[in-house]
């Protein structure tokens, strides 16, 4: 028998994540049966993938009646039906959140898109809904943009795992790296545990490629033709040295001796956009 490629690969001890959740998932057992047989340990959501969930599964139904007249506005509306199933994800999630030691098991709910450039509304909205889920296995998505990072570091300092989404160069991720370092150091400084802080860099590849490829296309040229399809792997490799130089190297030296962990890389929209390319080309 074959071995399941996705337990083979959790073996190199890396964490696999199912970028996806419904109620379908979980009404269904899917996403039960996905962490028993895949060794999946991690839950990515956002708004999008909630919307084409809530339009096409009939699990959502007798909730969306029970909106009918309701005088809450679009985001509460939203808030009201996705967090039972962010709730019923982490708590799946829960056992491999104890037996690895915090280090994996998590779910992420992404604050509202429209507070992309609001520090202190962002800052407000990640206190809400963690305090809304009550889960100790949530984190809360913040997006990298310049306002998103201020939010990131002051939800850091306070001690609140964050999952900041939408990377797509490294210099956007070195700046990310920057914030967790300031707000890792505020959190000690404070007093708060060490063991407590959790975060996570999303980058996204198969975006990046997107965006490239078009631009290698006007070249029109063999070796721009050659060129497709790299420019996320290259973003990954070139955001891994980051990494290991960060978190190898002094500017991380206080923190790792106090047994603060280095913010982790997560690879983000890994699947291929390219209809003409192969599924698994990453």
């Amino acid at each position: 028998m074959n071995k399941n490629p996705l337990l083979a690969l959790k073996e190199l001890g890396q964490h696999v994540w199912l970028d996806n959740l419904s109620r379908t998932l979980i009404e269904e057992g899917t996403l039960q049966r996905l962490i028993n047989e895949d060794g999946v340990d991690g839950v990515t959501s956002n708004p999008s993938i909630f919307e084409k969930a809530i339009s096409s599964s009939p699990y959502y139904r007798a909730h969306l009646a029970r909106l009918n007249g309701s005088s809450l506005n679009v985001e509460a509306r939203y808030e009201w039906l996705v967090i039972p199933d962010i709730q019923a994800a982490c708590d799946a999630l829960l056992p491999s959140y104890v037996a690895s030691g915090n280090e994996a098991g998590y779910v992420s709910l992404e604050v509202s898109p429209l507070l992309a450039h609001e520090t202190a509304a962002t800052v407000a909205a990640a206190k809400r809904l963690y305090q809304a889920v009550g889960r100790e296995n949530l984190l809360i998505k913040v997006p990298a943009t310049p306002a998103g990072l201020q939010a990131f570091e002051q939800l850091t300092a306070a001690g609140m795992r964050i999952n900041v989404t939408l990377i797509f160069s490294l210099a956007q991720y070195a700046a990310v790296v920057q914030a967790y370092l300031r707000g890792a150091l505020r959190w000690l400084e404070s007093g708060g545990s060490t063991r407590k802080l959790r975060s996570v860099a999303s980058i996204f590849l198969s975006r990046v490629d997107t965006l490239v490829d078009k631009r290698l296309d006007a070249l029109g040229t063999a070796q721009a033709e050659a060129l497709k399809g790299r420019a996320g792997v290259a973003l990954g490799k070139i955001c891994h040295h980051h990494y290991l130089d960060t978190y190898n190297g002094s500017s991380f030296a206080l923190l790792r001796l106090a047994h603060i962990r280095p913010q982790a890389l997560l690879w983000a929209s890994t699947g291929n956009k390219d209809p003409v390319a192969s599924d698994v080309l990453r």
